[in-house]
């Protein structure tokens, strides 16, 4: 879906906001809405390869990922970690080679250590929560009709929010917040669930 739907969505409610605004301020509110529920996932396979420890996740055009949510290799979950814990508990983990055990995300490349000693053909599968980009013009159709009304309506909290313009309304930028708020919260439960809108598995035979 274009953002211009979501956007001329906005506008029936202010006509004279200038779009430019609204459109700063619906790509805030999506980014803002994706980061606090992790409702929009996308799930991953890559070949691992022997002494690489570095795999940048291919995402859909528009996106980044924002939270990882799951990585398992061979079938077996990689616990969660950072350089800063593994500092504090083995300053020569860098220098290890073996089955990979643990990784962390920085940014959009998945880290894996030990440095794998051999090849994995296809057995690194990755979930990830993703938010839009900043350069952002269309989300996936599926789950922007899932959030539509929470897109429009945390945009025009924000924008009724916005002071010394002619559109200037506190009580209306609180009941469209309210609102917004309360969609994040059952997208927040239904996440916990598990029960979110998901991209298609991408399969990736390289590295």
């Amino acid at each position: 879906m274009e953002l211009e739907e979501l956007l001329y969505e906005v506008r029936t409610q202010l006509p004279n906001a200038p779009v430019p605004l609204i459109a700063r301020v619906m790509r805030t509110t999506i980014d803002d809405f994706f980061c606090r529920t992790h409702t929009y996932r996308h799930t991953s396979t890559d070949t691992v390869a022997g002494k690489v420890s570095k795999y940048r996740l291919r995402t859909p055009e528009g996106t980044r990922p924002c939270l990882l949510v799951s990585a398992t290799l061979d079938g077996k979950p990689l616990e969660l970690t950072s350089p800063r814990k593994l500092d504090l508990e083995n300053p020569r983990w860098r220098e290890q080679e073996g089955r990979p055990l643990e990784c962390w995300l920085e940014h959009d490349t998945l880290h894996v250590t030990p440095v794998p000693d051999k090849l994995y053909v296809q057995a690194l599968h990755t979930t990830v929560a993703l938010t839009i980009t900043r350069n952002s013009t269309s989300i996936d159709t599926a789950v922007a009709e899932e959030h539509f009304n929470a897109f429009v309506n945390g945009t025009l909290g924000r924008l009724f929010a916005t002071k010394g313009v002619d559109w200037f309304d506190p009580a209306l930028s609180q009941s469209y917040g309210m609102m917004y708020e309360q969609a994040i919260e059952t997208a927040r439960i239904r996440g916990d669930k598990n029960d979110t809108a998901k991209r298609r598995e991408a399969v990736y035979g390289g590295y």
